[in-house]
């Protein structure tokens, strides 16, 4: 074939066609990059715009560590000071269903330089999260109905215990632990590094999860009996975990009163049921299972060949075990002071 020939060619023709549409669409993508392209600026521009309903001024951004963006169970993306002196976080609260995540904007007002409250909570985005249009703009203003008992130092959480504000029930109670999450985190944050309050500190590893005024602990010699009342986490109830740890492992492990709700129980492994799977675990046995926010991690039931599908009473089970082990030489030393 000469050259003339080719040229002339269907060969040719085809693609002399497609070169012309990738040229021509080429330049029609540029343009409508050019015509659709939004800055960063405009995109939080709107965000505010979304958040507050108007125009809205940012007088500082502040300044964001390795060590004080990580909340419990959260983790601080953005934090400013906005022009009427209220702050605007954005935070990603952790727990969400099948280990995912929620982030929410969460304005926290300012009371003369103190914590005020919460303002306004706005959904933003999530991961793996599929019940999420059960959430209506209601839940989110229950939020920032409750900031007299905020400031008296309650958190938010979907169980019903002391010292939380529950907030209304869904039936996506991953998701909601998640914006529970991210909101205590946002005023974690301000509370700590904004508003100068000193952080909680712990006097247990893992006491957050127990209801230490009804717990009992008894030191003997050489080992600590443990009566543990959980806290409610989720659809997992509160229920008394009853265990003994000898020598620094679990001799053994009981529990009383019910370990789940709505049939999950059935999804809770014999082996956490009947405490064979705990006997003669150490604290870093018990520990491995939990993330560095004290959550049971992803793949920590289906490594073991443990039942998955119970993953709120599961992590009740594993966290009295990493109490009773993690605390066991202060117990033993009689520095606990929940003696019987």
């Amino acid at each position: 074939m000469t050259v003339r020939q080719f040229f002339k060619s269907a060969a040719f023709r085809s693609f002399a066609v497609l070169l012309a549409i990738v040229i021509i669409a080429g330049g029609l993508l540029a343009i409508c990059n050019d015509l659709f392209y939004v800055s960063a600026e405009e995109k939080f521009a709107r965000t505010l715009m979304k958040i507050y309903g108007k125009a809205e001024t940012v007088e500082e951004t502040i300044e964001l560590t390795e060590e004080n963006k990580k909340q419990p169970n959260a983790v601080v993306n953005y934090a400013y000071r906005m022009g009427d002196g209220n702050l605007l976080v954005q935070a990603t609260g952790k727990g969400g269903f099948n280990g995912g995540t929620v982030t929410l904007w969460v304005v926290v007002l300012s009371d003369h330089g103190a914590f005020g409250g919460v303002g306004k909570v706005v959904y933003e985005t999530n991961t793996k999260q599929t019940y999420l249009s059960k959430f209506s703009d209601s839940f989110y203003d229950h939020f920032s109905a409750y900031n007299d008992r905020l400031k008296a130092g309650e958190t938010f959480s979907v169980a019903e215990e002391s010292g939380s504000v529950r907030v209304v029930n869904t039936g996506a109670s991953l998701s909601s632990t998640a914006m529970c999450n991210a909101v205590n985190g946002a005023i974690s944050f301000c509370k700590t590094v904004v508003f100068g309050e000193e952080a909680a500190r712990e006097t247990y590893l893992y006491e957050s999860f127990i209801n230490l005024g009804q717990s009992v602990i008894t030191p003997e010699s050489g080992k600590v009996s443990y009566r543990l009342v959980m806290k409610a986490n989720g659809n997992a109830p509160s229920f008394t975990a009853v265990i003994v740890v000898e020598n620094g492992a679990i001799a053994s492990y009981s529990t009383e009163g019910a370990i789940s709700t709505g049939g999950y129980d059935a999804n809770v492994d014999d082996s956490f049921k009947n405490g064979s799977f705990f006997l003669g675990k150490r604290a870093a046995d018990v520990e491995a299972m939990l993330d560095e926010d004290r959550a049971l991690r992803g793949d920590a039931l289906s490594s073991n060949g443990l039942k998955t599908g119970a993953t709120e009473s599961s992590a009740s089970f594993v966290r009295a075990a990493a109490f009773a082990t993690a605390n066991y030489e202060l117990f033993l030393n009689g520095e606990g002071g929940l003696h019987e």
